[in-house]
């Protein structure tokens, strides 16, 4: 009897150990169900999110042109920087549009053409936190980057229409021609929208106004400072200005130097060849090229060879112990690589000339004068 109550207690003690295993193991697989199904909500709605953030983001633009201004800036060119967005509308306004005179007083807006970039939702709009070239203004961004040409409201005027003068000096075919700085500039898209050139005797009252010393001259209306090629901060840094005006007379030589009334950059070159040196290199072969190359202007060239009279003295005045070399007159000083550079390969003699000495460095044989020998490379 005990031994069938042992049995029974101990199937019954197994049928609870059961039981708790079972419900052990359904409440875990429970658990585990459930915090599956949250992970794939959580993804969902991450997945959905980004889905959402890599939409992108929908705009209205709105472009505030002005009539009559086929060389002002082309806003419409914008748009191919705004690919990111999701252009959903687009709309053109003129100036003396009524929605236009809304829109610039809405948004503040001083110079025109423009265009407003409107976003459909903040959400939109945080996804952009720098579009280039535009302010954030009110519940928009409106393009403030402009280049000329482009009308300014409180001026009541176009930006960037330079107009110019040229003065130029009379007798003086050799000096420089200012016409190169105006090709310079349209290569940079300025815009030029009047021309005048004058001689110097049609232009003393505006030499005299502009204070003016050196012929050839520009000048420029004051429209040519809202551009900011390399070409114009190069001609800005060489002018100066007066009455709303830019004066360009530090132009390369030659010039005509008014206070002298002499063309100053015209020079005097003597090449002195060794007479008794046939493997000797040609110094006026040699050297004009690469003067010629950094702007140096001749207005006579000429070469004397070491046996002749003007040859010894030339020889004997400066002191030269190597040929063949050059000498070129006291003009060269205007010319700015001579009067910072010459010295590498020379000197400057006390009347002001420039004599060459260097000449090594045409690595070709040449004559040493003390001892009457060629030196050969």
């Amino acid at each position: 009897m005990e031994k069938k109550e042992v049995k029974k207690n101990r199937k019954k003690k197994e049928f609870y150990n059961n039981n708790f295993f079972l419900i052990l193991l359904s409440s875990i697989t429970i658990l585990f169900l459930l915090v599956s199904l949250m992970q794939v909500f959580s993804l969902n709605n991450v997945f959905e999110k980004k889905v959402e953030e890599a939409k992108p983001a929908e705009v209205t633009l709105n472009y505030i042109l002005k009539e009559d201004c086929n060389d002002c800036f082309d806003v419409s060119l914008i748009k191919s920087n705004l690919g990111f967005l999701n252009i959903k509308e687009e709309n053109v306004y003129y100036y003396n549009d009524d929605r236009a005179k809304k829109l610039i007083e809405n948004y503040s807006i001083s110079e025109i053409p423009t265009v407003i970039v409107t976003f459909k939702s903040d959400f939109d709009e945080k996804k952009v936190k720098n579009i280039n070239g535009f302010e954030k203004v009110k519940d928009s961004f409106v393009f403030k980057n402009l280049q000329p040409v482009f009308f300014d409201l409180k001026k009541n005027s176009f930006i960037g229409r330079v107009e110019y003068t040229i003065i130029e000096p009379e007798n003086c075919d050799d000096c420089f021609d200012s016409e190169k700085i105006i090709q310079a500039l349209e290569n940079s898209n300025i815009v030029f929208s009047n021309k005048t050139v004058l001689k110097e005797t049609e232009a003393e009252s505006i030499i005299k106004k502009y204070n003016i010393k050196k012929l050839p001259a520009i000048i420029f209306s004051e429209d040519l400072k809202y551009y900011n090629s390399e070409v114009v901060k190069q001609v800005l840094s060489l002018s100066k200005e007066y009455n709303n005006k830019i004066i360009l007379e530090n132009l390369s030589p030659p010039y005509k130097d008014l206070s002298k009334n002499e063309i100053v950059g015209l020079i005097n070159a003597t090449f002195i060849q060794p007479s008794n040196c046939d493997s000797c290199y040609n110094a006026e072969e040699f050297h004009t090229p690469i003067l010629t190359s950094i702007g140096l202007r001749f207005s006579s060239v000429k070469t004397v060879y070491d046996n002749s009279t003007e040859g010894k003295e030339l020889i004997k005045k400066y002191d030269i112990k190597k040929l063949p070399t050059v000498i070129l007159s006291s003009d060269a000083e205007v010319y700015p690589f001579v009067s910072t550079s010459w010295n590498r390969v020379g000197f400057r003699a006390e009347d002001g000339n420039y004599v060459f000495t260097a000449v090594e460095v045409a690595k070709k044989d040449y004559y040493n004068v003390e001892n009457k020998t060629v030196v050969k490379i």
